[in-house]
């Protein structure tokens, strides 16, 4: 067994138990009578076995904590429904069913999923940049322009970023106006770009459109350095999809004035700019 697996295996084998030892513990409100202390740790000595072959015939140990997800939620759900009728059908085949609780046959199920599920979610989390970290206070921050598909997965790519911090989303659907992508909220127009960032003190406005027209997407970036910030934006949505690069590998815009029109072209990597031989905006 690979070691990651082996690890996640002694993790929920460890949860099975906890999980066994508390619910005799909310049965009895933490006063556990002795005759069912000796039963519930002799019951231990075959549950945990029984519940190993279970979480390895359910596959729990295929997935990546990394990446935990609603079907990893889902077979830990199945795996501990199935030992919450394994373990009374064998009591009752023992003719020892009376010795354990009923309320401890229905509470173990229940605090296994939240404990295994808990655990794994929590983990994803802080890998994820979710859960609070003193890096986070450390990174820049921006404003996304953009509440769409672009902007949920960059905001998914800068929580882990140790570079940005999203304090908040601008979009012209007014529909959207004071709702959350990953916690961070839309708040307000692209015209507020101004005045928001002066309000949260945000030097950089990344610009996650994408799919827009290019003459919505040169009017952000006009606003943008109409304001004094500075203008980034995002690969393409099917360069990010597609994995070849993440949406947080952003590139910086510029606004120079071709033939007496505004155009908007990008700085790339080793300082030079695709205006005018690149396409621009």
């Amino acid at each position: 067994m690979h070691p990651r697996s082996l690890t996640a295996s002694v993790h929920d084998l460890c949860a099975a138990a906890i999980a066994w030892m508390a619910s005799y513990a909310l049965r009895f409100n933490f006063d556990i009578p002795p005759n069912f202390v000796e039963t519930m740790w002799r019951s231990l000595l075959w549950i945990i076995p029984l519940q190993a072959v279970i979480f390895h015939g359910f596959g729990l140990y295929r997935g990546i904590w990394r990446f935990a997800s609603i079907p990893d939620l889902r077979r830990i759900a199945l795996a501990a429904g199935t030992a919450g009728l394994a373990i009374p059908a064998l009591l009752l085949m023992q003719q020892r069913l009376s010795d354990v609780p009923r309320s401890v046959l229905i509470l173990h199920p229940l605090l296994l999923v939240l404990i295994m599920g808990g655990s794994r979610f929590l983990y994803r989390a802080w890998k994820d940049g979710q859960l609070i970290s003193p890096r986070q206070f450390d990174a820049a921050p921006v404003i996304v322009m953009g509440a769409g598909a672009a902007g949920a997965v960059l905001l998914r790519d800068l929580a882990g970023s140790q570079r940005w911090r999203a304090v908040g989303l601008l979009d012209d659907d007014p529909a959207k106006l004071r709702l959350q992508i990953q916690g961070v909220s839309v708040l307000g127009r692209l015209d507020d770009v101004a005045r928001i960032a002066a309000a949260h003190q945000v030097p950089t406005v990344i610009i996650a459109m994408p799919s827009a027209s290019a003459s919505v997407r040169r009017r952000a970036v006009e606003l943008v350095v109409s304001a004094g910030l500075k203008a980034l934006t995002v690969p393409a949505l099917a360069d990010v999809l597609s994995g070849r690069v993440t949406a947080a590998e952003v590139r910086q815009v510029e606004l120079e004035i071709c033939s007496g029109a505004s155009r908007c072209c990008l700085t790339m990597p080793d300082s030079r700019t695709s205006c005018p031989g690149s396409p621009c905006w």
